[in-house]
């Protein structure tokens, strides 16, 4: 946990390119385990993580906080969908 803290405080010292790289990687990985948990079932993609399902949305939230004020608008949007499609994910699997 404390390497993700320190690796998202980094990114609020990011220059816009660098950070449009990063979001855009950041972006890329969650959208697949979105795609994943669709295609393959939500136990078998969040058993690849060390980190449990509500970090994982934790984590997305906040490299979303971290560049959202460098990233272009429309790629913020789209991480937005995912991250949100993420939490509804993690909410279902979770409910009683």
């Amino acid at each position: 946990m404390a390497r993700k803290t320190d690796h998202i405080e980094h990114l609020k010292d990011l220059g816009p390119r660098i950070a449009l790289v990063v979001a855009a990687d950041k972006l890329d990985n969650l959208e697949s385990i979105v795609r994943d948990i669709d295609a393959c079932g939500y136990a078998e993609v969040m058993g690849r993580f060390n980190a449990g399902a509500a970090n994982q949305v934790w984590f997305y939230g906040a490299v979303a906080d971290a560049v959202r004020a460098t990233v272009p608008d429309a790629m913020m949007r789209r991480f937005d969908a995912a991250r949100h499609a993420l939490s509804n994910e993690v909410a279902l699997a979770e409910e009683p």
